[in-house]
């Protein structure tokens, strides 16, 4: 079913209000772009949805399409699969929705003119597509799409299990949880703790009051800092890695395979610093020695940790 007939068939049902122009105007349009040239005119679909029953609805989308979802209140589930087209369960009652569909690219949101109250979404999406989704007040869960994700929930956690390229997610009080594969992710809070597993190539987190504790593959390019919290991170450095670590009270615990090539510069203000990775140079700055500096087989990459008040620990995987 196409999302043409869908909506045509809900509306005689009396309660969608379709919001795109009429006919005669798009008409009229379509001729004026024609005699400039134009060979095709594509409106976009633009309705409200309210309840209907707890019907499906469905809209033909490209297998890359940019979707993007914008919610005040309530939850949002966004899963992946292999067809070409976005498939919405709306069971919520009085839920209002704008809905804009075309073939590269499907936004759906609670209107800005209207006092919207929680409306709950669960979507299944082509699993390559771009996804944007917000929420003020409400959970974002993801799973099963490769492309690319940036979420943003303010209040609530954020939850992904896939293997999405990139991610970019974020919230303000509340924690964010992420189970990628070789992905590239950007994390941040304010007030929540951050759990990464499956990343490689690029991270970067930051969190004002929580933990971190991340679990990579191979990484280019790491940046990790929190103000109140602990910082874990078990990874393995490319050539000429940067990475740099900054805890301001808490401890920092790294663990890198035994052959790393890095040069460290490691200081902890007010606790100890262990290093348990063989060293070929090594010697320790500072009068109270909580300053070392030291570097492991050919110091390909650049490694910096920073900790004001808690012990940094480098630890040795074989």
């Amino acid at each position: 079913m196409n999302g043409h007939r869908s909506s045509s068939r809900v509306a005689r049902t009396g309660r969608v209000r379709c919001a795109s122009s009429p006919p005669g105007r798009r008409a009229s349009l379509a001729a004026r772009l024609a005699l400039l040239g134009m060979a095709t005119l594509v409106l976009p679909t633009r309705v409200a949805v309210a309840d209907d029953e707890d019907e499906v609805r469905r809209w033909p989308v490209d297998p890359d399409a940019r979707v993007r979802i914008e919610i005040v209140s309530g939850d949002l589930e966004v899963e992946g699969w292999e067809r070409a087209e976005v498939r919405l369960e709306l069971d919520d009652e009085d839920a209002v929705l704008d809905i804009d569909a075309r073939a590269d690219r499907f936004t759906i949101r609670t209107p800005r003119n209207r006092r919207a109250g929680e409306t709950d979404l669960k979507l299944r999406v082509p699993s390559g597509v771009q996804l944007e989704a917000k929420t003020v007040n409400g959970e974002i869960k993801v799973s099963g799409v490769d492309g690319t994700l940036d979420l943003d929930s303010a209040n609530d956690d954020i939850e992904v299990r896939g293997a999405p390229r990139e991610a970019r997610l974020e919230t303000i009080n509340a924690s964010i949880d992420f189970e990628g594969r070789d992905s590239r992710v950007e994390a941040r809070t304010v007030n929540g703790g951050i759990e990464l597993s499956g990343v490689a190539g690029e991270l970067v987190a930051s969190t004002i009051s929580g933990s971190i504790e991340a679990e990579a593959g191979e990484v280019e390019r790491v940046e990790l800092k929190t103000l109140s919290g602990s910082i874990d991170l078990a990874a393995r450095l490319s050539d000429g890695a940067r990475m740099r670590i900054k805890s301001f009270s808490g401890e920092v615990r790294l663990e890198l395979p035994s052959d790393t090539s890095a040069r460290f510069e490691v200081e902890s203000f007010s606790g100890g610093i262990r290093n348990a990775l063989p060293t070929t140079q090594s010697r320790t700055r500072g009068r109270d020695g909580h300053r070392l500096d030291f570097t492991t087989a050919d110091g390909d990459a650049r490694v910096s940790i920073e900790s004001f008040s808690g012990g940094v620990e480098i630890r040795a995987k074989d």
